[in-house]
């Protein structure tokens, strides 16, 4: 759990390195990175199912 913390800090950190910290501002941050590894896998997961010889 504890490095699960600190990694989700590292990307926030990350998004806003200079700006104070905002709870808010860092939780719209997280959700956005959520939702484009989401995007990422859903796109790999339509590639596997067109050509099932990429998730080979």
């Amino acid at each position: 759990m504890g490095l699960s913390h600190n990694w989700r800090t590292f990307l926030l950190d990350l998004g806003h390195p200079r700006e104070p910290r905002d709870p808010t501002t860092h939780l719209m941050t997280f959700l956005t990175i959520k939702i484009k590894i989401y995007h990422i896998h859903h796109l790999f997961f339509l590639l596997y199912l067109t050509n099932p010889k990429i998730g080979m």
